[in-house]
C-alpha cells in the first residue's frame, strides 16, 4: 500500500468518474496497473469488519461456531477509532483543507454538526472520545462503549452522569454521513464539483497492487 505524493492533475470532464469513485464505488485501476481504494469507503469497509457485522457473508464460508468465536476476539476500540476518522476526513474532504494543529477541533466539531446529524453536546462527547482514543486508547471514566442497545450513537446516561457511545449506532452515522455529503457536492456546478475532485484525488486515496 502506498500513497501518491505527487500532485494528481484532473481533467474537468473526470470530475464527476472520480467523486463516484471516491464516495460510492473505488477499484479502479491506475495506468501503473495499481488499485485505486478510496479513504472513506475503507473507513466504511473496516467498520462493518471490525464490528463483525460481515462474518455471515456466504463467500467467507464460516460456520456457526467459527463466527461466534471470530466477533468475540474482534478488536474493543479501533472501530470508535474508524468511526472518529471517518469524522475527520469528511470534515477535510468538505472544506478542501487540510486543518492546521490549532483548526483540528473546530473541523471535526463541525463535520459531526453537519454531516454526521450530531448536536453541538453529542459532537464534543464525540472529540472528547477521540482524544482519549487518539492519545491512550481507551474510554475515559466519564464515558461508556456498548456494543449496541439503543437508537443513535450516543446518549447522556443522567443517572451515572456519563456519555453512552452505541458502536452499531456509530454505523448508523457513517452511512447517513457518506450520501449527504455526496449529495450536496453533486447539487454544485462543475467547476465546484472540479475543485471537491481536485482535493480528493490529491488527498483521499491509497493505492494498492
Amino acid at each position: 500500500m502506498k500513497v501518491n505524493t505527487q500532485r494528481v492533475i484532473v481533467p474537468i470532464n473526470t470530475t464527476d468518474s472520480l467523486l463516484d469513485s471516491f464516495f460510492n464505488k473505488d477499484g479502479g485501476f491506475t495506468q501503473s496497473g495499481a488499485i485505486k481504494r478510496s479513504t472513506l469507503l475503507t473507513c466504511k469497509k473496516d467498520f462493518i469488519f471490525l464490528r463483525g457485522n460481515n462474518l455471515s457473508d456466504p463467500e467467507l464460508r464460516l460456520d456457526e461456531k467459527q463466527m461466534q468465536s471470530l466477533q468475540a476476539s474482534m478488536p474493543a476500540f479501533a472501530a470508535i477509532l474508524v468511526y472518529c476518522s471517518s469524522i475527520d476526513l469528511l470534515a477535510r474532504v468538505m472544506k478542501k483543507k487540510i486543518p492546521k494543529n490549532n483548526s483540528s477541533k473546530r473541523f471535526f466539531l463541525w463535520s459531526a454538526r453537519k454531516w454526521f446529524n450530531l448536536s453541538e453536546s453529542k459532537s464534543q462527547a464525540a472529540w472528547d472520545l477521540r482524544c482519549s482514543m487518539s492519545h491512550q486508547y481507551r474510554v475515559e471514566a466519564s464515558q461508556k462503549a456498548v456494543p449496541h442497545g439503543f437508537n443513535g450513537s450516543m446518549t447522556y446516561d443522567r443517572k451515572d452522569k456519563k456519555w453512552v457511545f452505541n458502536l452499531n449506532g456509530m454505523f448508523g452515522d457513517i452511512r447517513t454521513a457518506i450520501p449527504k455529503a455526496y449529495a450536496y457536492i453533486k447539487k454544485q456546478k462543475l467547476s465546484s464539483r472540479h475543485k471537491y475532485a481536485v482535493f480528493i484525488a490529491n488527498n483521499g486515496f491509497y493505492y494498492t497492487h
